[in-house]
């Protein structure tokens, strides 16, 4: 059996990309039925997750943070920085979407920033290109059910910004040609 604290380094320095990564904790993981990855942006300047686990609170979330990672740019966290929020710990679903069969069943990921007016950084998205493909991997999750909190049926937002190109990052997954691959 391992313990929490096996568990939490282990996912910690698998995200970080040491150790010998999240397969050997999949039975902890897989009480869930993950379907779908669900990219956000802050649409703040700074931040991290302690930060919208305290926002979210102030908006009546029971459970907080409403996403299960947060990846920082800098600027209230490190850039690129993955945070693993308490749903992740809990395996608890989502709160990040409106969609209530989504949020059960996908993963939500938030960059810190406002991708209306800036880029996600480099360093953000080298993060968040292997976290995907590390739970693409781990849960059977195709690339191809990556998507922008917009593209999520029934959402009416601008997230994760125009300056977030889906379509270039998923091609750099593997789904196309693009400028990542």
């Amino acid at each position: 059996m391992i313990t929490r604290r096996q568990y939490l380094i282990g996912s910690a320095l698998a995200l970080c990309g040491v150790g010998c990564g999240w397969a050997m904790f999949g039975p902890l993981y897989r009480r869930m039925r993950w379907k779908h990855i669900v990219i956000h942006h802050s649409a703040s300047d700074a931040g991290n997750a302690e930060v919208f686990d305290a926002w979210h609170r102030q908006r009546g979330l029971r459970f907080g943070l409403a996403y299960h990672f947060v990846i920082g740019n800098g600027k209230g966290s490190g850039d690129g920085a993955v945070e693993i929020g308490n749903r992740w710990e809990k395996q608890l679903w989502g709160a990040h979407v409106k969609n209530r069969t989504w949020n059960l069943h996908s993963i939500g990921i938030c960059l810190v920033g406002n991708f209306e007016h800036d880029s996600p950084t480099p360093r953000q998205i080298s993060r968040l290109e292997k976290l995907i493909l590390e739970l693409s991997e781990t849960y059977g999750i195709e690339v191809s059910e990556m998507k922008g909190h917009k593209e999520v049926p029934g959402e009416h937002t601008l997230c994760p910004g125009s300056r977030f190109d889906l379509d270039a990052f998923r091609s750099g997954l593997g789904v196309g040609p693009g400028p990542f691959a």
